[in-house]
């Protein structure tokens, strides 16, 4: 078994963490980091099954 999922998903928490510092809002910022890391905002990354 993998950890890749997991670790993909902490390393997006990681990025997104760092281009919303300075929100005025901790809450913004949880809830920016939790809309990236939903599979409907990452759908466009995957790739198309034949």
């Amino acid at each position: 078994h993998s950890n890749a999922k997991s670790e993909g998903i902490n390393r997006v928490i990681k990025l997104v963490a760092r281009n919303a510092f300075g929100f005025r809002n901790a809450e913004n910022q949880r809830l920016r980091t939790r809309c990236v890391t939903t599979r409907q905002a990452r759908r466009h990354l995957r790739t198309v099954q034949l």
